[in-house]
């Protein structure tokens, strides 16, 4: 017997520890799952690739604190998102955009369109997991006649520009435009539905994973080189940041460009004044987030610019006469001053970085006669 107990009593205290490790692990948000959870708040479309669930809602936890996302029945981030549209007294600032603007990793009351939310205007958030600008102006072509927008805000990242020209994002194939003759011509739909085994992909499962071996991983590829096997290749949509531009990527900033001006013309079409707000990634904030992603992809400032990004849009809106909101460099002054906007393991806004755009963003309104008060 006390042979038979020597055997059991490590055994049941190292499951007992690794369960309790594990419990630890979900009740804090630590190890992952967050992107799996947050799938289940999309659903497959044939049209847009996939699209927010509406009337949904999905709880967990991330780095130490719960995080609640719902949608209204239209799909808009928060429960009563856009229920307000029966008062026409109101007018609506309508945001388009991607896991940015819809807000991931934050709740409903800390996403900057619910700090910029007023007793004069109504704030309309579809942003969308993944999205880029085709797939938002097809979003916009569903909802503006409905919405009718006073003014239409795009919610610009860097990845935009990749994807653009891509048939498939991570988490399903998309549709996509290409330009023939000038023209842009729809092609991709309708989108077949997407692999369930993709972690991100609106037909994604409940996660299975323990935490602590996701977790356990992390610290594994993390521990190995860049030393011992070099430096990672940078590919795909980090190409946005060469200096001297590839040609896919020169190709790919032309079809963003007449998407841009596109989405421009039906907005304005609609009635609706357009801007677009750049969203600046963390390394063009924090310049130590650059300074480690440079070592880990060898990237150097002969060769990248982390804000090459941002200086083509820019250049490309003043000659087109497109509105642009530069964040930058408050998003850097606030860092410099000891703000964190931005989770640090994961690279999205924190609600602080929500708080700072939301007060960017009514600053312009306001300049442009749309009163917060």
């Amino acid at each position: 017997m006390l042979r038979v107990l020597r055997i059991l009593i490590p055994i049941i205290a190292t499951a007992l520890a690794i369960g309790g490790g594990e419990a630890l692990l979900r009740w804090g948000g630590w190890g992952g799952a967050a992107v799996e959870l947050h799938a289940q708040m999309l659903r497959h479309d044939p049209q847009l690739g996939w699209r927010k669930q509406p009337s949904a809602r999905v709880t967990y936890r991330w780095q130490g604190h719960a995080v609640t996302e719902t949608s209204d029945e239209r799909g808009a981030r928060g429960a009563r998102g856009s229920r307000t549209l029966d008062d026409a007294s109101k007018p609506v600032v309508l945001f388009l955009g991607d896991s940015f603007c819809e807000g991931y990793l934050v709740n409903d009351d800390e996403v900057f369109s619910a700090v910029l939310k007023s007793e004069s205007l109504r704030t309309i958030n579809q942003g969308v997991a993944g999205y880029s600008t085709d797939q938002e102006l097809l979003l916009f072509r569903e909802v503006a006649e409905e919405y009718k927008p006073s003014a239409t805000v795009l919610l610009f990242f860097d990845n935009d520009v990749w994807f653009n020209a891509q048939a498939t994002e991570y988490r399903s194939a998309k549709p996509y435009f290409k330009l023939v003759d000038g023209e842009l011509v729809l092609g991709g739909v309708p989108v077949a539905a997407p692999d369930a085994s993709i972690a991100a992909s609106p037909a994604a499962e409940r996660p299975r994973e323990w935490r602590l071996a996701s977790l356990l991983k992390g610290v594994a590829r993390r521990m190995e080189a860049p030393g011992a096997s070099g430096p990672l290749e940078p590919v795909n949509e980090f190409l946005v940041y060469r200096r001297q531009q590839p040609e896919s990527i020169a190709k790919a900033w032309q079809l963003t460009e007449e998407l841009v001006l596109q989405l421009q013309d039906e907005a304005e079409a609609a009635g609706s004044e357009f801007v677009v707000f750049y969203v600046p990634t963390v390394a063009a904030v924090d310049d130590d987030a650059w300074e480690q992603t440079k070592r880990l992809y060898g990237m150097a400032d002969t060769e990248w610019n982390i804000r090459e990004v941002e200086h083509n849009l820019a250049e490309f809106c003043a000659r087109e006469d497109v509105p642009l909101i530069l964040p930058t460099e408050r998003f850097r002054q606030e860092t410099a001053a000891g703000k964190t906007l931005y989770y640090m393991q994961d690279g999205h806004w924190n609600p602080e970085g929500h708080r700072l755009a939301a007060e960017l963003i009514a600053e312009y309104l306001s300049s442009r006669g749309i009163r917060l008060q």
